[in-house]
């Protein structure tokens, strides 16, 4: 077990008219009386992907676009599910790629803006040894830190690197940012992957990994061919 201090709104485009009818029909099952409900989400599918805004209302769903990614030290594909400041309104968020000249993943943020959003990148991965390719949602805590993983870099697993848990606090304008933990394969754990982490008890926090742990009868190999059939782990940041 890691011992530094480490342990899905769906993403629709605009197309699927019938999946929204049927989260639509669900929801004003649930909760007739509320008024406009706002979901926000992200697809990778369209160019170098887009962040989007439902919203709910009682005549139906409409859809907007946020913001388009252009691919560049923007970033691109924003693969993991949205994290949103109820009381700022201010969407927080990874790319897979994109950033730096390795185009090894940001996390970035969105703030509301008159009528649109303003997108900003709070980090570009780009060094192994910090982690790249961020495919999970982040942690917001209420002091405004980001906890977030990667899915490889770091260390071990054959050079490929076993991914990283990682904090990004805020610093005068912008965000540090560190390495908390570095997994290292069996038996620990490797390939956080798309498993975002939760609040733990005592200020912990909780994740998994998709390899790595002590079990060997898995189909598949993780980063440099590791094995194992994952873990469950806590970190104290």
């Amino acid at each position: 077990m890691p011992t530094n201090a480490a342990t899905t709104i769906p993403s629709w485009t605009a197309p699927f008219a019938d999946l929204w009818q049927r989260v639509w029909e669900r929801i004003k099952g649930i909760s007739p009386e509320v008024g406009d409900t706002l979901l926000y989400g992200a697809s990778a599918v369209n160019t170098n992907g887009t962040v989007f805004r439902l919203q709910l209302t009682k005549t139906g769903p409409v859809y907007a676009d946020i913001y388009n990614f252009k691919g560049g030290t923007d970033g691109s594909n924003p693969f993991a599910v949205l994290t949103v400041d109820g009381r700022t309104g201010v969407i927080y968020g990874t790319t897979e790629y994109g950033g730096g000249s390795g185009s090894d993943g940001t996390v970035f943020s969105l703030a509301p803006a008159g009528s649109g959003y303003t997108e900003r990148v709070l980090h570009s991965f780009t060094t192994h040894l910090g982690g790249f390719l961020p495919q999970a949602p982040l942690l917001r805590e209420p002091d405004g830190d980001l906890f977030g993983v990667t899915d490889i870099g770091g260390v071990k697993c054959s050079g490929t690197g076993c991914s990283t848990v990682f904090e990004l606090a805020p610093a005068g304008t912008g965000y540090t940012f560190q390495v908390l933990y570095r997994f290292t394969g069996p038996p620990d754990g490797a390939e956080a992957e798309w498993a975002g982490l939760i609040p733990g008890p005592a200020g912990t926090m909780i994740g998994a990994t998709r390899s790595g742990g002590t079990a060997r009868n898995c189909a598949d190999g993780g980063p440099g061919g590791v094995l194992g059939c994952g873990t469950i782990y806590q970190i104290t940041p």
